[in-house]
């Protein structure tokens, strides 16, 4: 009959909601206590097994027994059978005595007294219990109170795991609450169940930095707060450097990260636009184009950038305009009309450029004419090159306030037209045996002298006669150096 069991120890397996410190040191906990435990079990199966096979059994005669038995009033005789069944009964207690010892080793290398001390605390219970009746020789009784603490211990076994996907919620829930002390412990007590487990060595890591990252998340936070966000960002960074997966210490870098970006993105606008007052398009430009790049897609530094262009574009038209006027004044057409015309690439539509490239290529033109007419005045002999000079004169005239080269080129082009409209004296000579003939006025035939009035240019006068080379013989004809006489001869023989 088993005595019954102690009503305050318990006789199911629980696992303590909270696992206190470790304070009491059972016997069972020291090293030393357990090997002798193991040894002293060993003796006694060599004892009961090994010795008696060793040591003379005493004899024991007819006489001596029934005196005994006559004087104690009981039998003594021998019971080989109830022996051998009280070896085998306490065989099968030490075997469960041995895998009770091996895995009461393997939890507490576990720190089961950390995390199941009450439960633990009965299978002590249960072991004295066993080992009380092993003294009293009653086997069976203490193979049932040591089966007792090995179930216990097998339940403990088995809920490890439970325990240990516990201990690493309860970690995780303090690392939340910023409780890094108790955060540590749940997590080291964790990696004793489980010394490879990953969640748990990452736990530890972090919680063992916690309490700096909060420091260096403080730290940050006033920098951002006082403003100096390039320092705040930079602290934020040492922060991640040491726990790379803190929530939040991922979203204040996210935050000062922004902070910093709006605030050079301001900055580079403002110089933007203060460079845009002053003219200076380029350094403008170069601001936009850098808040641009911190806020891509921004339409801000979008229309900023269009309306540098514009401004910059305007100028520039603007002092094409100019260019071109004062050009226009110095009577400089072709380079006027060049400054027009550059104004249209800028805008096409651009009213006074498209009139001014005009006015200023028709001037261009007339000026050309007007000094081509001027360097070859020969030329006017010719009666149409004569009516097309004096179309030429015409149309400068007709130009409302000409400048004073146009005025020269007019008074200079009509002394022209007049001198090439008055006819020059010239004298011819001969040996009248040439038959001479002047190009576009006609034959004069052999002659010794002759005379005509010729207009200003350039002639060619021909001779032949038969038995002779023909001569050709160019002349100028001009009222400001006439030439008295042009003679003209065959005689050189063929």
């Amino acid at each position: 009959m088993i005595p019954e069991h102690n009503k305050d120890s318990p006789t199911q397996t629980s696992v303590e909601d909270d696992f206190p410190a470790y304070q009491y040191q059972s016997p069972l906990r020291q090293p030393w206590v357990r090997w002798s435990l193991v040894i002293l079990a060993l003796i006694a199966i060599a004892v009961f097994f090994w010795l008696p096979s060793y040591v003379e059994k005493p004899q024991i005669t007819t006489e001596e027994v029934f005196s005994k038995a006559s004087n104690n009033n009981y039998a003594t005789d021998a019971s080989p059978w109830l022996d051998a069944q009280l070896a085998k009964q306490r065989k099968a207690a030490q075997q469960i005595l041995a895998k009770l010892l091996d895995l009461q080793f393997a939890l507490e290398e576990k720190s089961v007294r950390q995390w199941a001390e009450t439960d633990f605390k009965s299978v002590e219970a249960f072991a004295v219990e066993g080992d009380n009746a092993y003294r009293s020789k009653n086997f069976i009784d203490s193979a049932k109170y040591y089966q007792l603490g090995l179930d216990k211990l097998q339940e403990l076994d088995s809920s490890s795991t439970q325990v240990l996907n516990k201990l690493l919620s309860q970690g995780q829930v303090f690392f939340l609450q910023k409780d890094s002390i108790n955060a540590s412990q749940k997590f080291q007590l964790a990696l004793a169940i489980d010394p490879e487990n990953k969640a748990a060595l990452k736990g530890l890591r972090r919680s063992e930095t916690l309490d700096q990252v909060l420091a260096l998340q403080t730290e940050a936070l006033k920098h951002y707060q006082a403003g100096n966000l390039d320092q705040a960002l930079a602290v934020i960074d040492k922060a991640l450097s040491l726990d790379e997966d803190n929530t939040q210490s991922i979203a204040d870098h996210s935050i000062y990260s922004l902070a910093l970006t709006d605030q050079q993105y301001s900055e580079a606008m403002s110089q933007g636009y203060n460079a845009l007052l002053k003219k200076q398009y380029a350094n403008a430009e170069s601001f936009f184009r850098q808040a641009a790049r911190l806020k891509p897609g921004s339409s801000q530094a979008s229309t900023a950038l269009q309306n540098t262009a514009d401004k910059q574009s305007l100028e520039r038209v603007n002092k094409l305009h100019q260019q071109a006027k004062a050009l226009e004044a110095d009577e400089l057409w072709s380079t006027a009309r060049e400054r027009y015309e550059a104004a249209l690439k800028l805008d096409n539509n651009l009213i006074f450029a498209r009139v001014g490239a005009i006015r200023s290529k028709a001037r261009e033109e007339l000026d050309n004419k007007i000094e081509n007419a001027l360097k070859a005045p020969q030329r006017l002999n010719d009666q149409i090159v004569f009516r097309n000079t004096e179309d030429l004169l015409k149309d400068a005239q007709s130009i409302q306030q000409p400048g004073k080269k146009l005025l020269l080129q007019i008074k200079t082009l009509q002394t022209t037209l007049a001198v090439a409209s008055q006819d020059v004296l010239v004298s011819f000579r001969s040996d009248n045996k040439t038959n001479v003939r002047i190009q576009r006025i006609g034959q004069l035939g052999s002659f010794e002298s002759q005379q005509l009035n010729l207009k200003p240019g350039v002639y060619i006068a021909t001779g032949s006669r038969p038995g002779f080379r023909d001569v050709r013989l160019e002349f100028t004809v001009s009222a400001a150096s006439p030439r008295t006489i042009i003679a003209i001869e065959c005689n050189e023989p063929i």
